[in-house]
């Protein structure tokens, strides 16, 4: 492989948004992100491709694309991919498909450190098990919520 390869697929992908050839974007998207899941780029490409999926009417591909890309790497930066998966799967209204919204929700909680961002991840845990009628679920969700975030959750049901 070329020195540069990388580099060229990012600017490739940025024409291509341009241009709005989504097909083609979405096919060297998905490329770049089998070849380089661990890039400093891979979070900017995966939103690229969700946008474009969810353009071409295919919110469960985008949703699975920023899936892959938190299960991968489930670190702060791709925080953002996990909240735009859960998104995407509460908007297909579901319930088969609406538990992987809670269960997205959840592992932010699970992986990220103690934060307002990681106490909205439970909430939405919470909710989404609750609307699905998965209440030991939703119970041990809000637990796990309460253990980790104590500051965040007493400032929050203080206001």
């Amino acid at each position: 492989s070329h020195a540069r390869h990388r580099e060229v697929m990012v600017k490739l992908i940025d024409g291509l948004e341009v241009m709005a050839r989504r097909d083609e974007l979405i096919t060297i998207s998905r490329e770049f992100l089998s070849r380089y899941p661990n890039s400093a780029e891979a979070i900017d490409v995966v939103q690229r491709l969700g946008d474009a999926l969810v353009h071409k009417r295919k919110p469960l591909e985008a949703a699975a694309a920023y899936r892959a890309v938190w299960l991968h790497r489930p670190v702060a930066a791709n925080r953002i991919a996990a909240q735009r998966a859960s998104e995407l799967y509460v908007h297909t209204g579901n319930g088969r498909i609406r538990i992987r919204a809670a269960q997205m929700a959840e592992s932010l909680l699970d992986k990220l450190p103690p934060s307002e961002f990681t106490l909205r991840g439970g909430f939405r845990a919470v909710k989404e098990y609750r609307s699905i009628s998965r209440w030991a679920e939703a119970n041990f969700a809000a637990q796990k919520m309460l253990k980790k975030c104590p500051k965040e959750c007493s400032k929050k049901c203080s206001r």
